[in-house]
């Protein structure tokens, strides 16, 4: 009895050695076609647009530039904008800088008058930023409102200063020209009290 289990049990292993060497002498695409799992797919999320500092979401931007505010008179100066970017669309931060005017005045009656005014505009803004597929332009549109101090000073007359409302509505574009920096068109249109101001500005704003 003893022998005929023994006798069992050596022809099991034997077919079992040789379906073994009957699997690893197949093709392998045969011995794939044996395995219940298909072949697994690696995906790879989408990378960030590696310009303008787009590929962050959050951080610190600068933005500074040369302005112009006109109203019959025409005040130059600079911008600057301290920026919180809160998402890849959405920022927050203050819209400053400063723009001055000088003139002189002669008259035969009157003789020589000059003058001069010095604005600085101190704005809490929001920006809002567009996407535009595989490109590097970015448009974005954004408010600002807060204040202005108002210097002036006219020879024989005196000078004065003061504080009065300030406000612009932003409409702009973002054009990339690196992985941290863009240059941004933006015309805005606001209010200096109850004066409409239109103040068209450039720059470049860089991420940090």
């Amino acid at each position: 009895m003893k022998s005929r289990f023994n006798c069992w049990v050596v022809f099991a292993l034997s077919l079992a050695s040789i379906n073994l060497a009957s699997a690893q002498s197949r093709p392998l695409g045969e011995q794939n076609d044996l395995q219940d799992a298909g072949p697994i797919r690696q995906t790879r999320p989408t990378p960030k647009r590696d310009f303008g500092g787009y590929e962050k979401d959050t951080g610190f931007r600068l933005g500074i530039g040369p302005t112009l505010w006109t109203n019959g008179a025409t005040l130059f100066g600079g911008n600057l904008l301290l920026m919180a970017q809160m998402s890849d669309e959405f920022s927050l931060g203050i819209d400053t800088g400063a723009v001055f005017f000088s003139a002189s005045v002669t008259g035969a009656s009157i003789g020589t008058y000059s003058g001069s005014v010095t604005i600085i505009p101190v704005m809490p803004t929001f920006s809002y930023r567009f996407t535009i597929q595989d490109s590097i332009a970015r448009p974005y549109i954004g408010m600002s409102a807060g204040i202005a101090i108002v210097s002036a000073s006219v020879t024989s007359v005196g000078s004065g200063s003061g504080v009065v409302f300030s406000g612009a509505f932003r409409l702009g574009m973002e054009l990339a020209m690196s992985k941290a920096a863009a240059f941004y068109i933006e015309p805005k249109f606001g209010l200096l009290s109850s004066v409409f101001v239109f103040e068209p500005t450039v720059g470049v704003i860089f991420t940090m």
